[in-house]
């Protein structure tokens, strides 16, 4: 699970990403973006450009699920996803202007955990 608030504009914002585009958590196009070895979970619709959003990328490898949510709410479920082969690959983790407050947690957490995180964060 990767927590950030983010002010996203029109444009890419990568927060954690590995080489040759295999692994990608951020903003593409304006909308939030999980992708494994070219299977992308995108939101679809395009986030509000003026203010700032609180988005959460979560990955559950018990169902085989990456889950996008927008401020608290689930935006899009995309199901059947293996998880990214990331042994030994070397992750980048990016602290782009338009993005703060980024968390990262080693478990897939649930809606109301993720409540928690943007109450207190």
């Amino acid at each position: 699970t990767v927590v950030a608030r983010v002010r996203p504009g029109r444009g890419r914002i990568a927060i954690l990403q590995a080489e040759r585009g295999s692994f990608f958590v951020g903003v593409r196009s304006g909308r939030p973006s999980l992708g494994f070895d070219g299977s992308d979970c995108d939101a679809g619709a395009a986030l509000p450009a003026d203010r700032l959003v609180r988005l959460a990328w979560v990955y559950d490898a018990g169902t085989r699920e990456q889950r996008l949510y927008v401020d608290g709410k689930l935006a899009k479920t995309c199901r059947e996803v293996e998880a990214f082969a990331a042994f030994g690959a070397e992750v980048s983790f990016e602290s782009p202007a338009g993005a703060s407050g980024v968390r990262l947690f080693p478990v897939a957490l649930q809606l109301e955990e993720l409540a928690n995180v943007f109450r207190f964060a």
